[in-house]
């Protein structure tokens, strides 16, 4: 503790890290912490458009196969009156 005319201040503390000094990190983890979030994302996305555009494809080819099955009912009800 140092005590001085304006007041209280406490020391300061210099801690080094000599193994953040002495080596460098390897390109590949440095390649994972700058881009693995960024990838992740983008391939979120597109998984999600992908699934949400093929079940909508999905919907609307059900829906076609259901009105020609209900086109072919009602032309073979006809010709049976």
């Amino acid at each position: 503790m140092v005590f001085f005319k304006g007041g209280y201040q406490k020391p300061l503390l210099i801690q080094r890290r000599l193994y953040s000094q002495t080596q460098q990190p390897s390109p590949h983890i440095m390649f994972y912490k700058n881009y693995a979030r960024p990838l992740g994302k983008v391939m979120l996305f597109a998984l999600a458009t992908y699934y949400g555009l093929d079940l909508f494809w999905w919907k609307m080819n059900s829906n076609e196969e259901e009105a020609e099955k209900k086109a072919e009912l009602e032309a073979l009800a006809a010709s049976l009156k």
